[in-house]
């Protein structure tokens, strides 16, 4: 016999600022394509993943690409307008914290010519679990993304 249970929708919204020590162009750049060496590895939702992959155009994927055609879709390209912003939306699936969907806005600002504001915003509605939402995308963009610009760019 199958149990069921009823849970209200809930509606979250995390923001976050971190200034990365690179150009605006640089920050776009270093976001899109190199995603697979910055992305942080407590993030990998697969347990045989190959890498991450970010198609930047209206309708792209950003999906773990575990071979074969197998993998885990995380978001699709909603809007974008390089280098300044992209939009995404994705379905968080029970196993992943959900059901849910997330509406990620991420806007790069410069601040001079040699470093830039990152500014994440999730919107995530329906079931929003217990684990520090912010804490997690802090996790990412700064001990991840930031990070890696901080140790391979050239000063």
């Amino acid at each position: 016999m199958s149990q069921s249970s009823t849970t209200n929708a809930q509606v979250a919204q995390i923001e976050l600022s971190i200034t990365i020590p690179v150009s605006l162009e640089e920050s776009w750049r270093i976001f899109t394509t190199e995603i697979d060496a910055w992305w942080h590895t407590d993030f990998y939702a697969t347990s045989n993943h190959l890498r991450i992959v970010l198609e930047p155009i209206v309708g792209g994927r950003l999906y773990e690409d575990t071979g074969n055609g197998s993998g885990l879709l995380w978001y699709t390209v909603i809007s974008i307008d390089p280098p300044h912003t992209i939009t995404l939306s994705g379905n968080l699936a029970p196993p992943y914290g959900g059901p849910a969907l997330s509406l990620l806005y991420i806007r790069f600002e410069p601040i001079d010519e040699k470093n830039t504001v990152m500014h994440i915003v999730d919107s995530i509605i329906g079931t929003v679990g217990e684990y520090d939402l912010r804490e997690g995308w802090r996790v990412l963009f700064e001990d991840g993304f930031k990070r890696y610009i901080e140790k391979n760019s050239k000063k």
